[in-house]
């Protein structure tokens, strides 16, 4: 990962670096989430999908989901495509789901974004911008 956010080989992106033409914008950024994937798995100490499985996906019932990469052998027979990519920014490019799960986290977005709901709903919610009216 930090090869990723300094832009060294084996990385195949550009370092990650503040533009402060984008500082007040909402501008998508995986490099951005590249480091809040790093920040996750600093502050848990745990590897990020890992985290991500405990804190997010498994509380909203996303059992059928992960940012384990590879994906493991047990997901592969669910699996849509086995020919994508590897990428290390899993944050950002690696989430393994289901047409099920999706609609589980859009469920929960929905419901964060309303005041209802788990605190993992209203932090998927918080993580997607949305805010209550």
């Amino acid at each position: 990962m930090l090869q990723s956010l300094d832009g060294t080989p084996p990385a195949a992106t550009k370092a990650v670096r503040v533009r402060r033409s984008f500082y007040g914008r909402f501008h998508y950024s995986g490099g951005g989430y590249a480091v809040i994937q790093q920040l996750i798995a600093d502050v848990t100490g745990m590897p990020f999908a890992e985290a991500a499985g405990d804190l997010v996906l498994r509380p909203l019932g996303m059992t059928s989901s992960t940012f384990a990469q590879p994906l493991p052998d047990d997901r592969r027979p669910r699996a849509a495509r086995l020919d994508w990519r590897v990428y290390p920014e899993a944050a950002a490019a690696g989430l393994w789901t289901t047409p099920e799960d999706l609609a589980r986290f859009a469920g929960a977005v929905a419901a964060g974004a309303a005041g209802h709901g788990s605190a993992g709903a209203k932090a998927a919610a918080a993580g997607h911008g949305s805010s209550r009216s």
